[in-house]
């Protein structure tokens, strides 16, 4: 390309033709110069395919990762009477925060808009502040509500505004499958609040799905009015110019796009594109012609409505409804089965409406004429269809009894006792019988073939599993008598082959397939809570803790609203989002997470649970066939992961003996049917043996943990990422019996193997840190303590934000630490910042408060500040609070009596402490090192 400066001015000229002209015009240029012409062409297609990279870039990161925010704005900063929560979105302009007033004179949540840091010039300034008088004039119930605005210390301005909960219209809609008619509802709100602002002279310019939200109570609000324009504004020239470039192509009307005048009709033609959208599923605009296309062939979108979505849409601004009170008549109209402007005044089609509204009347006339004779013909072709019916099904069940007979007679367990073999030699014959037997009925060929990767895939053997479950994907065949459990039969291959390609840790395949369950799922009108499920448990692994939690949400709000769900599903379900919310946000939802697991064990007891399994085939009925054990199977491991769940939550909860039942129940049910070798009886094992730490019996505890870590590493069946926590918590229970440098070199190989195995974990990486850097300090090593404890933190801070208890914990032993090494200033200051994340993430009430003055306490006699600790701990001892916390106060009031050598009073206070029956382990263990240490006692 030798002429840069002839194509740039070539490509300058041919932006300013619409698209008619622009063809004419490369006709001319390929005459007069086809050199340039050529050059041109592949010029122009580099440019377009640079910007189509960056634009789906730009959507990338904006749908999918919100920007770090700068310093200023950090979770837990102060702005005016507000306290930052968390992060809630980001865009190129601003950032904007869930914020809680702290003043006490308001309580509830609100949002705070904020200016980012070093792009705060002049004109974003002015556009900032102009959205904030925009919304102060629009006081509607379905446009978000400014509540407050000021400067920040920084002197950039600020507004804070309604904070609103939900989910955006299409994904609303389409989580929950609304009907067009129950769409059109939640559309008429919005063409409420549009119609509004036009009366209040604003124009919005940027409606798309992302600025409407729905509220959990079907509310719907319209947000961001970030480009929108005032109609007679003082300087009209500001916003056609600067802002009529910051737009959303996908949304944008014609004259957005061309920079032409706009007006109200621009925001008409938005709503057309959005409801197109809205019913359609579809999305409108082509990126290959820049422009929108139309397109309803192929769906179900009545032809009235149609054209109310053409003349939102016309091209020219003109020939599109007059005002968006027009739009919302026509669509109100459609919904009473009025006749609709978009029409025209037809008299036939008046007519027809006019029967349609009325029909019940007219047609009553007809039906006593022809009811007797229409209602005689009626029975006789019901009786022929039901003889019909019958008969096929009849013959469907004699041959699938016959092949399922044929299959299992020759070896029926009674119990599974572990020995896989077994069922696996049974589960082969079937599969082969099933795939060469012709006359078997094509319509259950899929059904079986889920079935029998279910049960292969309950004895852990996955590679088996996924191929089953291939082979129904492949066999899958309309069943004309039951279309809706072949579709069940497809979407269910699908979730098989997404659960087995996450348990074989191919985790973009488990995606692939998982996604394309639920894609099928809401396009037949099924329910993909199962979907769902494991794709929260694959953002889970990934380390996605947000996005896990966002599905899990969404999911739950399906359950609420849905009651012809599967059962176990379900149960299994809730059992799962218990676990999430118990392993990684455990001391924020106490009371949801203990009332999901009662909902899980409530469908589990259940018995319709069983009744709906055994109503799929007569033959399954008879408890003397191998059925019974694998149904039984297939529920009882399942409620075991469950029960399991719970008594981790119990655990984490510290009640320690009502945990145990929980986890021997599971354990003997996963012995039962796995055997005591496989990952579940091992892993019902190592949680028991969590239960003998707490109650100090490390002995047992350690034999427990190192036996399921070499058992594990003896099964080739067990993957080393479900095993790693056994060698763990073997880390764990060294460091508890004074092993330190055995544990050092535990957690060594610990870090290792998860970095290789799971490096998405950075829970269980994040404790293992933090474990590290404890152990130094009881080797008397604290730099390298806090080294380690500030990666643990940092980690944090990365992959989990302001939630959780993980950088907490590490920031209580790095004030210990900072107490070794004399640093006050940085035990106040670790003290101050857990104290404000415990209060923010747990409320004022929490232990954790209790805990971290303990350490605070325990840092300032590191220090030989005795007067300053025991002034902080005698008010604490004064107070109602629990007897593990106030035992260890009691302790650090001895140590430091003890160090001035008052040794009366130490000795009175560990005396009763002696005495009491039973100390916490962590008590009983600071006490038995304190005696140690000072043996005069």
């Amino acid at each position: 390309m030798n002429n840069i400066s002839q194509l740039e001015t070539v490509y300058n000229r041919f932006l300013t033709f619409n698209e008619g002209e622009r063809d004419a015009f490369l006709k001319k240029l390929a005459r007069d110069d086809p050199k340039i012409h050529k050059e041109f062409i592949d010029f122009y297609k580099n440019v377009q395919e640079a910007i189509d990279y960056f634009d789906a870039l730009e959507m990338k990161f904006n749908n999918l990762h919100i920007a770090p925010y700068d310093a200023d704005y950090e979770p837990g900063a102060r702005i005016g009477n507000y306290r930052l929560d968390s992060l809630i979105g980001a865009g190129g302009m601003a950032y904007v925060f869930k914020a809680s007033r702290v003043d006490g004179i308001f309580q509830r949540s609100s949002a705070i808009k904020l200016i980012k840091r070093g792009i705060d010039t002049d004109q974003v300034i002015a556009r900032f502040e102009y959205e904030r008088n925009i919304l102060a004039k629009l006081q509607h119930e379905h446009i978000t509500q400014i509540y407050d605005g000021g400067i920040t210390e920084q002197g950039l301005p600020y507004f804070v505004m309604e904070y609103v909960e939900g989910d955006d219209l299409i994904a609303y809609c389409n989580t929950l499958h609304y009907t067009i008619k129950k769409r059109l509802t939640l559309f008429i709100q919005l063409c409420h609040a549009m119609e509004f602002a036009h009366k209040n002279l604003v124009i919005h310019r940027d409606i798309k799905p992302g600025n409407i939200m729905v509220t959990p109570n079907e509310k719907v609000k319209l947000m961001d009015f970030g480009i929108a324009k005032i109609l007679k504004e003082p300087n009209p020239g500001y916003h056609t110019g600067e802002q009529a470039n910051v737009l959303t192509p996908d949304y944008a009307s014609p004259e957005q796009l061309n920079n032409h005048y706009i007006n109200t009709s621009s925001d008409i033609y938005q709503l057309g594109i959005l409801l197109y959208e809205l019913v359609t599923h579809l999305k409108a605009y082509n990126k290959d012609k820049g422009t929108h296309v139309l397109e309803f062939s192929g769906t179900t979108v009545p032809s009235e409505l149609i054209s109310i979505i053409q003349t939102a849409t016309r091209t020219e601004s003109s020939e599109r409804y007059n005002s968006v009170e027009n739009l919302k008549d026509d669509i109100i109209n459609f919904i009473q089965n009025k006749p609709i402007k978009a029409k025209g005044n037809d008299l036939a089609y008046r007519t027809k409406k006019y029967f349609i509204r009325h029909r019940k009347a007219i047609l009553s006339v007809f039906i006593v004429f022809f009811s007797l004779g229409f209602l005689i013909v009626r029975y006789i072709q019901d009786i022929n269809e039901a003889r019909r019916i019958a008969e096929y099904q009849s013959e469907q069940a004699q041959r699938t009894e016959s092949f399922l007979y044929n299959s299992l007679s020759h070896q029926f367990p009674r119990n599974a006792s572990g020995d896989s073999l077994t069922v696996f030699d049974l589960i082969d014959r079937m599969a082969t019988q099933l795939q060469n037997d012709k006359r078997f009925p094509k319509e259950n060929v899929s059904r079986l073939f889920n079935f029998i990767a279910d049960i292969t895939y309950r004895y852990k053997n996955y590679e088996k599993s996924n191929t089953y479950y291939q082979y129904a994907l492949n066999n899958l065949h309309i069943d004309s008598f039951n279309p809706i459990a072949s579709k069940q039969n497809k979407y269910s291959a699908l979730v098989g082959l997404g659960r087995t390609f996450f348990t074989l840790q191919k985790h973009d395949s488990s995606a692939h397939y998982l996604n394309q369950g639920v894609s099928y799922a809401l396009k037949n009108g099924i329910y993909p809570v199962e979907a769902y499920t494991h794709l929260a448990r694959l953002e889970m692994l990934r380390g996605n803790y947000n996005i896990a939690d966002s599905l899990f949400s969404r999911t739950y709000l399906i359950t609420k609203k849905r009651n012809n769900l599967g059962k176990e599903e379900v149960a299994y379900f809730y059992g799962m989002y218990g676990n999430f919310l118990s392993r990684y946000f455990p001391h924020e939802n106490d009371q949801f997470i203990d009332s999901l697991f009662s909902m899980s064990f409530e469908l589990y007891n259940s018995p319709t649970i069983l009744s709906q399994h055994e109503a799929q085939f007569p033959f399954f009925q008879r408890k003397d066939t191998i059925y019974g054990s694998l149904l039984k199977n297939e529920y009882q491991t399942s409620y075991a992961e469950v029960l399991n769940f719970y008594g981790g939550f119990l655990y984490k909860k510290e009640a320690y003996d009502s945990a145990a039942i929980y986890f021997d129940k599971a354990y003997q049910a996963n012995k039962k049917y796995y055997g005591e070798n496989s990952i579940v009886a091992l892993e019902s094992a190592n949680n028991l043996a969590l239960i003998f730490r707490e109650n100090g019996e490390y002995e047992k505890a350690k034999k427990i943990f190192l036996e399921c870590w070499n058992k594990s590493r003896q099964n080739a069946n067990i993957n080393p990422a479900f095993a790693i926590g056994f060698f763990q918590n073997y880390a764990v229970i060294l460091y508890d019996i004074q092993e330190y440098n055995k544990a050092l070199h535990v957690l060594d190989s610990v870090i290792r193997l998860r970095k290789k195995h799971t490096p998405s974990d950075h829970f269980s990486i994040i404790h293992a840190y933090s474990y590290k850097g404890q152990t130094y300090r009881k080797l008397n090593q604290p730099k390298k303590g806090l080294e380690l404890l500030e990666q643990a933190v940092s980690m944090h801070k990365k992959y989990v934000g302001d939630k959780g208890f993980q950088d907490i914990n590490a920031q209580l032993q790095m004030i210990l630490l900072y107490g070794i090494l004399g640093d006050y200033v940085n035990v106040e200051k670790f003290y101050q910042d857990n104290l404000e994340k415990i209060t923010n993430r747990f409320g004022d009430d929490s232990n954790y408060l209790y805990i971290n003055s303990i350490v605070k306490a325990s840092a300032l006699l590191e220090m030989h500040k005795y007067d300053e600790a025991e002034a902080f701990v005698q008010p604490m001892l004064k107070d109602s609070i629990p007897d593990k916390e106030k035992n260890h106060l009691l302790l650090l009031f001895a140590r430091s009596k003890f160090k001035q050598g008052h040794k009366a009073v130490s000795d009175s206070i560990l005396s009763v402490l002696q005495n009491k029956k039973q100390l916490s382990p962590i008590v009983q263990e600071a006490l038995d090192e304190f005696l140690q240490n000072n043996p005069v006692f």
